[in-house]
This record gives structure tokens, C-alpha cells and sequence, in this order.
């Protein structure tokens, strides 16, 4: 009688090594799949979100004449009041009104919970736009070639982890050198850098043309307002809600306004003052200014002859036409501080705006302020900080 033997074959070790590592790789692939997913729906949540918002804050609008001053849930609805509710329960609504400077437009950011990248905004209902917390939308300038963009409205604040943040609390982060700068911008949310010049100028672009920046209530009519730059108080100050604009300025009218509107309505803090704002510019080499100077100086745009202007214009008449005629001395637009003897070899960082410590030098600041005079290394102490966009 044959004994046949019972030949059972199974997987060896490397196979078992190797189906695992697939299995892996594979769960992987559907892991990254799948948060890709949750993320493209939470987005179309958020932007769906803001399109509901905007229609019922318009119907609100036809029925009363005015938007309403809040948008809680938590009280009944009114002549001042809309409830707005997201598609989840964990969307977040952040709005805002200018009722005095700009009643019939509004602002509205929807969150995700903390996620930066999940934050959508809307300014008097343009198509939302990709901006973390804190942030407003900027109107792109065919001029310096840029589209709509997000920018902190206020100067970058100290967040946890070295995360600048854009809040009304706080100081302003000041001291970094340009390299921290630029490389702390960036953390801030994927897509976030430091202001460039061309969006520096497009928003001054953009500030320059509303009557409600100026002091004489029309474009070109007295001085654009220069925010906290007179030394009192001797310090850099915090920010507030949008209608205290000379929020511990120890004025309630003048120059020292810290807020200025832009044409969609929104809010900027501290453009023209507080502290001065690196930007990503660099002048790489002669810089603009006035012909056989030697040192540096402050010099109105109009007077600067030698033909070098950084890789963007910086020049008012380029953001408006009437401008040319404009000086930082009687319509506080704010000149150029520069040397064109400085060496061919140099690299200088600019930053702009306008700063707390001016004193009797208020002629320096406003939106069109450049300083040519910094270095990538240098810190700036208290009275240079930044700004972050996206």
C-alpha cells in the first residue's frame, strides 16, 4: 500500500515581509487619498458657507437698508442682528462692518476650526479667498501685476511655536532680521510669505484713491493719515476694534488715525505708522536718490533725479496719476529715504510704512515710505516689524 505524502506549501518570510510592506504602502495611499478628500469637501463646505452667508447678509440688506452690526446665534434676530450658521458645527464665522467709514460693504471670514488652511474669506461678497484668520482680501492692481491676495490686517503679532499671527492683541513682533523674517512668514500657513513690493504697492495703490483716507474727505484734499508716529505715547502701541482708530494715540482727530479703508471695504491697521514693515525687496546694488549725494538722507519722490528705482517702482505717480504732485511733507504719503553715492556692491533690505519714534521727522511716514538704508543682518530694535501675506 502506498503512503502518498501530504505536500503543504506556505508563504516563507521574505513573502510575508513583502506583503506587508504592499499592505502598507497601499493603506498609505488610501490615508493620504482619503484626508485629501475630507480636506476638498471641508473647502467646498467653507466655500458654499460664505456664498449662503453673503446672500442672506444681502436680503438682510434689502430689508432693512443696512447690514447687520452682528451675526450671533445665540439671540434673536433683529434689525441689528442675522443669525449665520456653517454647514458643520465646528465652522466658524469671523464679520466685521465699517458702519462709519463704509456701511454698505462687509467682511467675512469662515474657519474650520484653528486649521489656517481652512479658512475662507469674502469682502462684500467677492469670490471667496483662501485667508487664514486675521486676514483681509486685497484687490489685485494691474499696475504691479498681482491678483486679489490676503494680507494681515494687522502687523504681525508674536504667535506660539514663532507662528506670526494677525490679532488686535499684543505688540507688534519687532527686531528680526530679514533672513527670520522671511523664513517665519512662512510658516505662518502654506502659501504665506512676506509682503512683497508689489503687494506693498498694490495696497497703497489701492489706499490712495478713497476719499475716507485723506483728511479732507476728498482724494488729494489735505494729508493721507500717518497712524502713531509723533512719540507720544513712546512706544509701540496694540491694536483695537476697527472704531478706535486713534486707539492710545492720546488723539481723537488728526494725523495719528491708525486705520485706513480699501475700496472692497476692508480694514488695514498701522500701514503708515506704529513701527515700520520689512518687505521681501531688495535694492542690489546703486540705489535711487538724488545725483551726487554721499550719505543718507530723506528726500520727497518728486525731487529723487538719478534715474534707479528699485525692482518696483515705488514712485506715487505709478499708483496714481495725480500724484506727482503730491509731498510727504503737506499730504503725508510719506518720501524715500536713500544715498545714490551708496556702493555699487551693496545689498540693502527696504522697509516701509512709518514708525512710533519719527518725533519731529512726521514727514517721513505714510504708505509710500521707503527706507533703503537696512541690511539682511541688522534687527531694527523696536521699531521694525513685518507683515504677512498670501
Amino acid at each position: 500500500m502506498d503512503v502518498q505524502k501530504n505536500n503543504k506549501s506556505g508563504f516563507t518570510i521574505v513573502e510575508l515581509v513583502i506583503s506587508m510592506i504592499v499592505i502598507g504602502i497601499l493603506a498609505t495611499i488610501m490615508f493620504i487619498s482619503y484626508g485629501g478628500i475630507i480636506k476638498k469637501v471641508a473647502t467646498e463646505n467653507l466655500k458654499s458657507d460664505l456664498l449662503n452667508a453673503s446672500n442672506k447678509l444681502a436680503k438682510f440688506k434689502a430689508t432693512y437698508g443696512v447690514y447687520p452690526v452682528t451675526i450671533s446665534c445665540s439671540i434673536p434676530d433683529s434689525k441689528n442682528n442675522l443669525c449665520i450658521k456653517g454647514t458643520t458645527s465646528d465652522t466658524t464665522f469671523t464679520y466685521n462692518v465699517n458702519t462709519a467709514v463704509s456701511p454698505d460693504k462687509f467682511g467675512l471670514t469662515a474657519a474650520k476650526g484653528n486649521d489656517a488652511d481652512l479658512s475662507y474669506r469674502t469682502a462684500d461678497g467677492s469670490e471667496p479667498i483662501a485667508c487664514p484668520s486675521g486676514y483681509i482680501v486685497v484687490p489685485g492692481s494691474k499696475t504691479y501685476g498681482t491678483s486679489n491676495f490676503c494680507v494681515m490686517k494687522y502687523e504681525a503679532k508674536h504667535g506660539s511655536s514663532d507662528i506670526p499671527v494677525s490679532t488686535a492683541l499684543s505688540y507688534p513682533w519687532v527686531g528680526l532680521v530679514w533672513n527670520d523674517a522671511v523664513a517665519f512668514s512662512e510658516r505662518s500657513c502654506s502659501g504665506c510669505h512676506l509682503v512683497s513690493e508689489a503687494e506693498w504697492m498694490t495696497i497703497a495703490q489701492n489706499l490712495i484713491k478713497i476719499p475716507s483716507n485723506w483728511s479732507g474727505g476728498v482724494v488729494g484734499n489735505g494729508y493721507m493719515f500717518r497712524g502713531h508716529s509723533d512719540g507720544d505715547p513712546n512706544a509701540a502701541l496694540e491694536s483695537s476694534a476697527d472704531d478706535l482708530s486713534y486707539y492710545n494715540t492720546n488723539q481723537s482727530s488728526g494725523d495719528q488715525r491708525r486705520t485706513m479703508t480699501l475700496s472692497n471695504g476692508e480694514v488695514i491697521w498701522d500701514l503708515a505708522g506704529n513701527v515700520n514693515e520689512r518687505t521681501s525687496g531688495l535694492i542690489v546694488g546703486s540705489q535711487p536718490g538724488i545725483t551726487g549725494e554721499s550719505s543718507f538722507g530723506f528726500k520727497e519722490w518728486a525731487n529723487v533725479n538719478n534715474g534707479i528705482i528699485p525692482q518696483v517702482n515705488p514712485y506715487p505717480a505709478n499708483a496714481f496719476s495725480a500724484a506727482a504732485s503730491w509731498t510727504a511733507h503737506d499730504q503725508g504719503i510719506g518720501g524715500l529715504y536713500s544715498n545714490a553715492g551708496a556702493s555699487v556692491s551693496g545689498t540693502r533690505s527696504v522697509y516701509r510704512g512709518g514708525r512710533w519714534d519719527i518725533n519731529v521727522l512726521t514727514s517721513d511716514g505714510g504708505i509710500f515710505f521707503l527706507n533703503a538704508d537696512g541690511t539682511r543682518s541688522s534687527g531694527g530694535s523696536d521699531s521694525i516689524g513685518f507683515r504677512v501675506t498670501r
